[in-house]
């Protein structure tokens, strides 16, 4: 076996074989049910396929189309109902569990709220995670400081 033989290329598996549960219906389907995230982008195995099905999707997407059509509008002054910030796009936030609306946000506040949970108890874990360690940040500090006077004095 000659040193090249360990870089061939392998074979991608066949595509027509794979599945993925989607995150909404909870169904085993086939990979091809599920869209290509970025156009252009070529998949590999599961990966760069979204979480949810295509028919999923659809109706999602129609969900919220029809939610958006009764909700306010979007704020006049630009901005953010959450952090303040002036934007130029808003993002729709709404309620995964009721489909109810809660406010135009900057595209920030909306990832970060989902990222947390979209719950109070993930912020409310977050913040803990802030103050306790900005607690030890300010605690480092302040030994920091004594060290730098014990040494100080002794110089």
């Amino acid at each position: 076996m000659m040193q090249l033989d360990f870089f061939k290329q392998t074979k991608e598996t066949d595509v027509k074989n794979l599945t993925k549960v989607c995150r909404y219906c909870e169904e085993e389907l086939d990979i091809e049910q599920f869209a290509l995230r970025y156009k252009g982008y070529e998949a590999k195995n599961t990966q760069g396929r979204d979480h949810i099905c295509k028919n999923c999707k659809k109706e999602s997407d129609n969900y919220r189309a029809a939610l958006k059509k009764v909700s306010p509008k979007q704020p006049e002054d630009m901005l953010c109902q959450c952090c303040g910030d002036k934007v130029q796009t808003f993002y729709f936030d709404h309620c995964h569990d009721t489909g109810t609306f809660r406010g135009w946000l900057c595209r920030s506040c909306n990832v970060g709220l989902g990222f947390l949970g979209d719950n109070i108890e993930g912020l409310e874990k977050a913040i803990a995670y802030l103050r306790e360690t900005d607690e030890r940040t300010q605690a480092v500090t302040i030994l920091d400081s004594i060290k730098e006077d014990v040494v100080d004095e002794q110089s």
